[in-house]
């Protein structure tokens, strides 16, 4: 291995790197109705602006009101809200709206056993007044089967979760959110 990567460099490394190519020259100016986009630094065409672009970091708490609840991990990801960023984009602009009027909206968490692809999967619904509307996406594999086990421990585990950040484009959604869990005092500790 080691001679075929020393001839490898051997044979390659006189070979000078391709120049980086000049940023376009600018022309006289033109009678365009509107003026043409300037390159940025790079030199390179400017990005194109998506049609639909929404980056929100929630800044109220999204808790649902029926009890007291404590924050179960760190921040996590929405696991699957690349396929359904429709119902993403749906739910943030609703979300956004909601939460500047200072409406209620938040997200809910359903188990799911009868998933063919896994039977702890618990899937993210979301919408106004805690109402499950728009399925976002799935809590992940790891954290899902953290909780059956526990639900098998000690029956099944209250969950809910509140939206954290929102980055939704045509092309992407990237959903998260903070798992929350009864606090300490809560009757199911008890038993």
């Amino acid at each position: 291995m080691f001679k075929a990567l020393a001839r490898w460099w051997q044979e390659n490394r006189a070979r000078p790197l391709a120049p980086r190519p000049a940023p376009p020259k600018k022309s006289a100016p033109t009678t365009y109705w509107a003026p043409p986009p300037e390159p940025n630094d790079l030199g390179w065409p400017p990005v194109v602006r998506p049609l639909f672009h929404l980056d929100h970091k929630f800044q109220h708490r999204h808790r649902p009101p029926d009890r007291k609840w404590r924050q179960r991990g760190g921040v996590r990801k929405v696991a699957g809200a690349y396929w359904r960023r429709k119902k993403a984009r749906d739910f943030c602009t609703m979300a956004v709206e909601r939460e500047a009027a200072g409406e209620v909206f938040g997200l809910i968490l359903q188990r799911e056993p009868d998933n063919e692809h896994d039977p702890n999967a618990i899937k993210i619904m979301g919408g106004p007044d805690f109402e499950p509307q728009y399925h976002l996406g799935y809590v992940d594999r790891a954290t899902a089967a953290e909780i059956a086990r526990l639900d098998r421990k000690r029956g099944p585990l209250p969950l809910s979760a509140e939206i954290w950040t929102a980055f939704v484009t045509v092309d992407d959604a990237d959903l998260r959110y903070i798992m929350l869990e009864p606090a300490a005092r809560d009757p199911y500790w008890k038993s």
